[in-house]
């Protein structure tokens, strides 16, 4: 499925209950790209969100409101919502004040939001092998995470498969974990970090 420049939200999802640990719906291998509106959101429901793309959204990226989401190996970049955070979780009522996340090998790059998590998180929620890398509203989340360039290969081009030597590939991780949509093998071969060894004018070509 792809959503991509819509005036709007991409897509939102509504029921069932999420309670128990069920999840209502199942997002695998989607692209949002440059929606108006909030790019992926759930009310009353709980989600599975696997190997989806999330990039240049302008409204919010992930709202869950009174539910939860299981996002894995999921890449969001360049996303800008500077009210919002990358992924916002709120309740209603005194009965569901909260919602939770359980965000696990996904990256977070260039994201130019108000930090990655917003609203009202349960305590249950959870960031665990992420990769975060300039992320205008921080990277410090807590959990067992990295924060390094995830080294895309053409992000300008909307291309982000992995440098030869980026971090979030298993077998540059030191853990040998699966990091994004493209952890398997790499899309290219070395390159260079937008903050290591890189000249000012190289750096300020990621922005135009």
């Amino acid at each position: 499925c792809i959503f991509v420049n819509t005036r709007g939200g991409g897509l939102g999802l509504v029921g069932p209950d999420y309670r128990d640990g069920i999840r209502g719906h199942q997002v695998f291998e989607c692209v949002f790209r440059g929606n108006g509106g909030t790019a992926l959101w759930f009310s009353y429901s709980g989600a599975l969100v696997q190997r989806s793309i999330f990039y240049e959204n302008i409204g919010g990226v992930i709202t869950v409101i009174d539910g939860s989401v299981d996002v894995r190996n999921c890449t969001f970049a360049r996303n800008r919502a500077a009210s919002k955070g990358v992924i916002g979780l709120w309740g209603y009522d005194s009965h569901f004040p909260c919602s939770t996340a359980w965000v696990i090998n996904s990256i977070f790059a260039f994201n130019e939001c108000s930090g990655l998590v917003a609203g009202y998180p349960c305590s249950g929620t959870v960031f665990e092998d992420n990769c975060f890398f300039a992320n205008v509203g921080g990277d410090d989340v807590r959990g067992v995470n990295i924060v390094d360039d995830p080294l895309f290969c053409d992000m300008e081009a909307g291309d982000f498969t992995l440098c030869e030597n980026s971090p979030c590939l298993y077998f540059n991780e030191p853990v040998g974990t699966h990091m994004g949509v493209f952890s398997d093998d790499p899309g290219c071969g070395t390159c260079g970090s937008a903050v290591k060894h890189t000249s000012w004018g190289a750096i300020k070509a990621l922005y135009r």
